[in-house]
């Protein structure tokens, strides 16, 4: 046998009796490499399947937590194997990370299929990807590590997954799978604990006849799994409280749809201290909404003649509409845009709003509260303020011919488009019974005449166009202008 630099050169005979050199690893190790090759990818394909379970186990951010450390657990695992079992004459570093990599890029596309992002699967590449530097890590140990050494890593590691999963099964919540309905005089209350403070429903929920459901105590996942949207549907008389709880709408990977809460006929929905995140509120013919202390975060409407109460809560909503004969009142809130159309009816107390939205015959009135804007289009119904500010004026459009009074002040002044017109009511403070003239400060030319009575009070209307909403008027030489604040004192 001739030695050379590179090493020994083993010979041998062909098939044909020739003496010649034989190269290259023994097939017993060949063999050994590709099985720890195999190996490395089993490891590591379990820990993606405890993966993808605690994925779908929690649905939300919690899920992604537990997958990725799932997926951290089995890069350690399967990098500290493909190490040990490798040693010193092989590429364990970049083969334990390549065994680590390959079950997670699969994890990755089947966790992305159907997401709404086109490469939604890259999404979750650079979300699970970077852990399975974890491998390279491991298998560098791996190399050197004893028997024994190993044997106790891998115990440690072994614990870790075991504490891990029971940990999901303590935060686990409650899952029902299939549609709830209730009929007639049936009940179902849900009440969540400490141990139990999250309910799973992945179906739809259905109330009729004088049924009633109550939540409380936790929050309330409505899953929309895939192309479903899971509705909750009220009829009847029936009746949903939620109490001290949250209705989420909460989207498995790859769901699409928007979800909605209707009432029908008289049923009835109740929140105290409840909030409701991602669920359109509709209610239709005489149905009621009762929103107490709560915080809504979904488009709301109401039809028909029903009605919606909210008192004391934060409606981070953009869009809250009244349609027909319906009726909403709030009292004590923050909220966002009411829109009224039809007859609807709005009564606001003590509130702030980001604006009203004014259309047909709607009738608004307005007391101790601040608007950010109003705007009225094709707008042919009332307004009465009281003590109410709105700070960032008002648009006319030019189909709108509508009544406002009481008192308000406006910052900056309205805006007209041509055709549009504001009939205005004043207040007037003033001595009793003496006469008041109002004229146009420009051209003196008289408006119009009236008396204050016995208790020194009267009222008049002045017509706004876009022709004169810029003109002053004078109350007995006093100015005034669309924009005053009433009621107009004087002298």
């Amino acid at each position: 046998m001739h030695k050379s630099k590179v090493g020994k050169i083993r010979t041998g005979y062909d098939g044909f009796g020739n003496l010649v050199a034989q190269t290259g690893r023994s097939p017993q190790r060949a063999i050994r490499s590709e099985l720890v090759v195999v190996t490395g990818l089993a490891v590591k394909s379990v820990f993606v399947v405890i993966a993808w379970w605690g994925l779908n186990a929690l649905s939300r951010s919690g899920g992604l937590l537990y997958a990725w450390g799932f997926l951290g657990i089995g890069a350690f695992l399967t990098g500290l194997i493909v190490g040990y079992l490798m040693k010193r004459k092989d590429p364990a570093v970049s083969v334990g990370f390549l065994c680590a990599l390959v079950p997670t890029l699969v994890f990755s596309a089947i966790a992305g299929q159907g997401s709404r992002a086109p490469i939604g699967w890259l999404i979750f590449v650079f979300l699970f990807a970077p852990v399975d530097v974890l491998a390279a890590i491991s298998a560098i140990f791996g190399r050197s590590a004893k028997p024994r050494m190993f044997g106790v890593a891998a115990l440690i590691v072994l614990i870790l997954l075991a504490l891990v999963s029971a940990s999901i099964y303590i935060v686990a919540p409650t899952v029902h799978y299939g549609d709830i309905t209730l009929t007639g005089n049936q009940t179902m209350t849900i009440e969540m604990t400490l141990e139990s403070s999250r309910y799973e429903q992945h179906g739809n929920i259905s109330l009729s006849g004088n049924a009633s459901m109550t939540i409380s105590g936790g929050e309330f996942d409505m899953m929309q799994d895939g192309s479903m949207s899971h509705l909750i549907s009220l009829s009847g008389d029936s009746k949903m409280n939620f109490k001290d709880s949250t209705l989420n709408r909460v989207s498995t990977f790859g769901s699409t749809g928007s979800a909605s809460v209707i009432l029908y006929d008289n049923a009835n929905l109740t929140l105290e201290r409840s909030a409701i995140l991602g669920y359109t509120l509709i209610s239709y013919n005489s149905s009621t909404m009762l929103l107490l202390d709560s915080i809504l975060q979904s488009p709301t409407s109401a039809h028909g003649t029903s009605t919606i109460t909210v008192s004391g809560s934060t409606y981070q909503s953009w869009q809250i509409s009244g349609y027909e004969h319906s009726q909403i009142n709030v009292t004590g809130s923050d909220t966002g845009v009411f829109y009224g159309y039809g007859h609807s009816d709005l009564m606001m107390t003590n509130s702030k709003s980001l604006g009203l939205l004014v259309s047909e015959m709607s009738h608004q009135t307005v007391t101790n509260s601040r608007i950010y804007k109003v705007a009225a289009e094709g707008f042919r119904g009332s307004i009465v303020f009281s003590g109410t500010n709105v700070t960032d004026g008002m648009t006319v459009d030019d189909l709108s011919d509508f009544y406002m009074s009481g008192t308000v002040a406006f910052t900056p002044l309205p805006s007209f488009e041509s055709n549009g017109t504001v009939t205005r009511n004043y207040d007037v403070g003033a001595a009793p019974n003496i006469q008041l003239n109002v004229t146009n400060s420009e051209t003196h030319a008289l408006l119009l005449q009236t008396t204050s009575s016995a208790t020194g009070t009267a009222s008049f209307d002045i017509a706004f166009t876009a022709v004169n909403y810029t003109n002053t008027c004078l109350l007995n030489e006093k100015p005034f202008s669309l924009a005053s604040t009433t009621p107009l004192i004087y002298p």
